[in-house]
């Protein structure tokens, strides 16, 4: 009888987590359907698919603050400055708070790993139209907390392609460290294939070098850019630089 008990809990187990499984495999599944979408171009597709995710997973932080995220990149490709500021901002705020909410229950590493990695992705991207003065106040929480996403989770590419690209944009007086920088995004980048990174993820590491070699060796940077428009030829960032 006691075999049989704990046969009985364990299914009872798998009962009770599968649908938590299957919640949070759909939304990923949607998730990446929608960054796909706006990686290959197409711009409201991608924005009705990552309004969707928002709006059916409205009781999980984690995975509104990744629509956010975006949705927000998404304005900021049709230069909607100002949705785009909106959106990033309640991308960090939520990500902030789900980080909180991991801490405190001593939640899955990775998942608290992803909280500080979108909430530094959301502000690296608002840096990007805010200007030096918000640079300089918010760099090092950008890098303090692709730090402690990196501390949860190792693997994390994001994270770890966040943290390279400020160590390489950083002056060296305030911890840059370009060497540094491009040794962690050619190792991401020499394991592309290793089965650890999506395709939209590859193509964040491919234009993470593009850019950094850009001005210092433009054949070197023309390479990544040509593996980048491999996976996503129709996007618009790598046809700007692979026409000038």
């Amino acid at each position: 009888m006691l075999v049989k008990s704990k046969g009985w809990g364990l299914i009872i187990l798998i009962l009770t987590l599968l649908p938590s499984f299957l919640w949070t495999n759909e939304a990923a599944y949607l998730l990446q359907s929608g960054i796909d979408s706006f990686l290959s171009g197409s711009i409201n597709e991608a924005a009705d698919i990552l309004n969707e995710v928002g709006s059916d997973y409205a009781n999980s932080e984690l995975i509104r603050s990744r629509s956010k995220l975006w949705l927000g990149r998404v304005a900021i490709g049709g230069g909607d400055v100002e949705t785009a500021e909106r959106f990033l901002s309640e991308s960090a705020s939520l990500a902030a708070s789900a980080g909180l909410s991991f801490e405190r229950s001593n939640g899955n590493n990775k998942n608290l790993a992803e909280a500080y990695r979108v909430n530094a992705d959301a502000l690296a991207e608002i840096m990007l139209f805010k200007g030096v003065p918000y640079i300089i106040k918010n760099g090092g929480k950008v890098q303090e907390l692709a730090e402690k996403s990196l501390a949860n989770d190792p693997g994390n590419p994001d994270a770890a392609v966040i943290y390279a690209q400020g160590r390489i944009n950083a002056p060296r007086l305030f911890g840059g460290n370009r060497n540094e920088g491009i040794s962690i995004l050619s190792d991401l980048w020499l394991n592309r294939l290793d089965g650890n990174l999506s395709k939209a993820q590859i193509f964040r590491v491919a234009v993470a070098l593009g850019d950094t070699y850009l001005k210092k060796d433009p054949d070197k940077a023309e390479e990544y850019y040509y593996q980048a428009a491999l996976l996503f030829p129709d996007n618009q960032y790598i046809k700007n630089r692979t026409t000038n």
